[in-house]
């Protein structure tokens, strides 16, 4: 069995691409369908907090997030998981460590975007607290969390 680790902010922009590459097949509508996979890697390695999940040297686990603190927000733009590491935990363990450095950081709100089809993921992130904000559109709909002090 492979140790998972745990890093902030680590990965190599093709430590994004490859994750976000592998794991684009694990969204109901395919992420290289909806975003341009270099661009989006590029916009996440310069500009995003990155929680991260490694296993020998490869990121497994990726939560990123753009956080505003002149506006007490965050958003949470990418929650992805290897296949192959399903079941351990990694999604919800790095949600919460965001969760935790929003808090120390005295963020007020996260929210994040969420297939209306993927009752997995709104499953996780019920458990943490987040509620429906919003409908958006293209069967998107808006979650966020209010963080108290």
């Amino acid at each position: 069995m492979t140790k998972l680790y745990f890093t902030n902010n680590q990965s190599k922009l093709v430590d994004i691409h490859t994750h976000l590459k592998e794991c684009s097949d694990n969204f109901p509508t395919p992420l290289d369908s909806r975003v341009n996979l270099d661009q989006y890697s590029q916009k996440l390695f310069l500009h995003s907090k990155r929680f991260e999940c490694w296993s020998d040297c490869k990121l497994v686990g990726l939560v990123a997030a753009y956080i505003e603190c002149e506006k007490s927000r965050s958003f949470i733009t990418n929650v992805t998981v290897s296949k192959d590491f399903y079941g351990k935990s990694i999604g919800k363990t790095l949600l919460l460590q965001l969760i935790d450095y929003c808090r120390v950081l005295e963020i007020r709100v996260i929210e994040l975007d969420v297939e209306a089809i993927n009752g997995y993921a709104l499953k996780i992130y019920s458990y943490l607290g987040f509620f429906i904000s919003e409908q958006k559109d293209n069967n998107f709909i808006r979650l966020k969390i209010e963080l108290s002090r």
